[in-house]
């Protein structure tokens, strides 16, 4: 079984899915396809296609910072563990110091298509599904900072996010508890693991502040 940097949030009960149906998705007891209508589908084929642009909108906005696409990482300890990566970026130190180490940045896209869902403008509106991904994605590259970008054509916000290695720490157990009941088929808990996670991403969470366009 494989667990992405998206899923994880959805495992800890802070994504669109919970543990439970997480678990039925591993266990064959449900597939993902069978939960997506047509207006997240739209979603995906919108993100799909607007990301060139988003990027493009990125690194004009900042352009210190030139990306290259890796595609899917795994983690160096668990095989069971990946990630996809929109972009890694590269700061380019001329404009800043030749002297100081190239500096690189995890850089996550979120397309918005329509009114009703809105580019977030305070740390309260980001959602916390994306930053756990960011931070996944984090663990298994090693890169230490992240950009979480949010696009619509004419709009954008951007969100830095430090590598926090006490948020991995604390939900680890978890993702190993969750692989326990997958394996046994034993149904997690009602309520999964959000209750006793919480305290764990609100702290990580007050660590999002704005991009300043450097780190």
């Amino acid at each position: 079984m494989l667990i992405t940097g998206s899923s994880v949030a959805n495992i800890l009960g802070f994504g669109y899915d919970n543990c439970t149906r997480m678990w039925q998705y591993y266990t064959g007891q449900r597939k993902a396809e069978d939960d997506i209508d047509d207006f997240q589908m739209k979603l995906f084929e919108y993100g799909h296609q607007w990301e060139p642009f988003a990027a493009k909108a990125f690194m004009r906005t900042y352009p210190l910072w030139t990306g290259i696409q890796p595609g899917f990482l795994f983690d160096k300890e668990y095989d069971w563990l990946g990630v996809s990566l929109d972009y890694i970026c590269v700061q380019d130190n001329i404009a800043l110091d030749l002297m100081k180490p190239t500096k690189l940045l995890n850089l996550e896209i979120k397309c918005r298509p329509l009114a009703s869902i809105p580019i977030p403008h305070t740390i309260a509106e980001v959602p916390i599904k994306h930053v756990i991904q960011c931070q996944i994605q984090m663990h298994v590259t090693g890169i230490n900072d992240s950009c979480l970008f949010f696009f619509k054509e004419g709009q954008h916000s951007a969100w830095h996010i430090k590598k926090d290695d006490k948020f991995w720490k604390g939900i680890e157990p978890y993702l190993h508890k969750f692989r326990e009941y997958v394996d046994s088929k034993q149904q997690p808990p009602r309520g999964g693991f959000k209750k006793a996670v919480e305290p764990i991403v609100e702290s990580m969470m007050q660590n999002l502040k704005p991009f300043q366009g450097t780190i």
